[in-house]
């Protein structure tokens, strides 16, 4: 098929990114399309960016970091690495702006070009395909359709519901991750130096933009470099490894490969140099003995010292993929956020949140889930938990087509799972250290986004290949109906938090979204004939 049939001339593909465009900006902005307004703990990497132009240093006022400052010789830095800095360097084409004006544009932008990069790696597997002889005629309507999945069901509207650090951080190491796969597949199909450094240098933008899903990158470009330089010297036996990952004896294989290694070493380096500049130490992420909310002996001893912990992967395992980890509600938008999982929390810590006057009724699918933690995964590391949903709850349809698509890219997925493989290994890679973390919170499953972007786009293929049967109407039918219950889920998601949990949502916007929900539901329930209950009543605290 001709790749440009879904590309961007298509109209069921900008159907698609219009929509998700729209969304972004309306999310983002609270509403009111201010793309340039003030965002609460949005200034950080304006800052960084100030201090670092203006005074080449990484210290940046104390006032701006707040409850993420590390105070280290009577200056205040911040551990976010500086991936989105360099993309305010670019703003300053257009002159300067007041700090923290430039989040919401970046954060709708960088969600766009997520949603891009996977149209550009469906092109190019198209291509690929269609050479190597298994071509799969897509249809742009499908196309069109799982560019919706992936921009509404998935972490995306979540992380478009506030635009500050944290969501900033985890959005743009995602996205170069992303990018540093494609880039690295390219490669493996076409040996071109250009692709090979393209996959480095977003790799490096990666790590410094999120160092957990950064460091896939590094795991990718590692394998392939061992590979190409091995794989001359391996035996016939062993030579079929290379050439199942995509590796095989080339003219150029050593150079290559030693390039390869060097780009991984640079990645590292990369982010070794910036912690050095900060901290005076090169590989400790986040050294928490600096860290203004770890002072307290007690709470740095019941982390270990460290946000990561390999005890920790059972555990949070069970907290994100659990079904019954969400909440419904009879209120609008029905579906919310839960604090339960398999971290144990006290009563107190629990619902209802604080600015509710009376309890909420809201349907608990997890019941007292504490009374189950404390007793299967003792001797794990646990200091927080914020509200979030499990992936089985909330992305199904990603679940089952990233299976079907992991299947397909090992079992060759019709020539181009050859160049897919290690991509896929980093992207898992980069995908796993979350699951250490002692935290649970719902941004932090974008880490696997750039794992589910590729396996999702091989399992379209897979799934649009099979042959015509009552078995593939029935699985079609299923992703239809779980994509429906995942854009909806995961706009909900990110409804409620931006209104009703998250902190920094300006009163008035929560005080108009308890109105607008009771409308809402009265209007429902005249339709259906019962009588809404005002539940969402709000105290104004002056």
């Amino acid at each position: 098929m001709n790749p440009s049939n879904i590309g961007l001339r298509n109209p069921w593909v900008l159907l698609a990114l219009a929509l998700i465009g729209w969304a972004s900006a309306w999310l983002v902005t609270w509403g009111n399309f201010g793309f340039f307004a003030w965002e609460p703990q949005g200034s950080l990497y304006d800052w960084q960016a100030k201090v670092l132009w203006e005074n080449g240093t990484w210290d940046v006022p104390e006032k701006v970091t707040h409850v993420e400052t590390f105070l280290l010789d009577g200056k205040a830095f911040m551990y976010f690495g500086p991936g989105p800095v360099l993309l305010r360097f670019v703003t300053y084409i257009f002159g300067e702006s007041e700090p923290g004006s430039w989040s919401r544009p970046l954060v709708c932008l960088g969600t766009l070009t997520t949603l891009l990069t996977i149209l550009g790696l469906l092109q190019w597997m198209a291509r690929i395909r269609t050479e190597e002889g298994h071509p799969v005629p897509l249809r742009p309507i499908w196309v069109g359709s799982f560019l919706l999945l992936m921009g509404f069901g998935s972490t995306l509207p979540f992380l478009n519901s506030r635009a500050f650090v944290y969501h900033e951080a985890i959005l743009f190491g995602g996205l170069g991750a992303l990018g540093s796969y494609v880039a690295l597949a390219a490669y493996l199909r076409e040996p071109r130096i250009a692709a090979l450094v393209a996959s480095g240098f977003l790799g490096a933008f990666a790590i410094l933009s999120r160092a957990s899903v950064g460091g896939g990158p590094v795991v990718a470009l590692l394998a392939t470099g061992v590979l190409l330089i091995l794989s001359p010297h391996l035996p016939l036996s062993l030579q079929r490894i290379s050439r199942w990952c995509g590796t095989a004896t080339r003219a150029d294989s050593l150079r290559d490969g030693w390039i390869a290694i060097g780009l991984a070493a640079s990645i590292v380096a990369s982010f070794g140099f910036v912690n050095y500049q900060k901290f005076g130490q090169a590989w400790e992420g986040v050294p928490l003995r600096y860290h203004v909310s770890y002072q307290d002996q007690g709470r740095l001893d019941k982390v270990g010292g460290s946000l990561l912990h390999l005890r920790n992967v059972p555990r949070n395992l069970s907290s994100y993929l659990d079904p019954r980890h969400l909440m419904f509600d009879e209120s609008f938008p029905w579906i919310y956020p839960t604090l339960h999982s398999a971290i144990p929390l006290s009563a107190a810590n629990m619902e209802p949140p604080s600015y509710l006057t009376r309890p909420s009724r809201r349907v608990r699918v997890y019941v007292e889930p504490h009374s189950v933690a404390a007793s299967s995964f003792p001797g794990t590391y646990a200091d927080f938990v914020e509200r979030y949903a499990s992936a089985t709850a909330v992305m199904p349809a990603i679940l089952l087509m990233g299976l079907i698509g992991g299947i397909s890219i090992v079992r060759g997925a019709g020539g181009v799972g050859t160049y897919l493989r290690l991509p896929m290994l980093g992207a898992f890679a980069g995908a796993f250290p979350f699951l250490m973390s002692v935290g649970v919170t719902h941004r932090f499953l974008h880490d696997a986004f750039p794992a589910a972007a590729i396996t999702c786009a091989a399992a379209i293929f897979a799934i649009a290949g099979a042959r015509k049967t009552s078995a593939k109407k029935g699985l079609v039918t299923a992703l239809i109906l779980l994509s429906l219950w995942s854009g909806w889920a995961n706009i909900a998601l990110a409804l409620s938090y931006q209104r009703i949990y998250s902190w920094g949502t300006p009163f008035f916007l929560k005080s108009k979204f308890s109105k607008d929900q009771f409308k809402i539901d009265r209007a429902i329930g005249d339709v259906l004939g019962y009588q809404a209950e005002d539940r969402w009543e709000f105290k104004i605290q002056r």
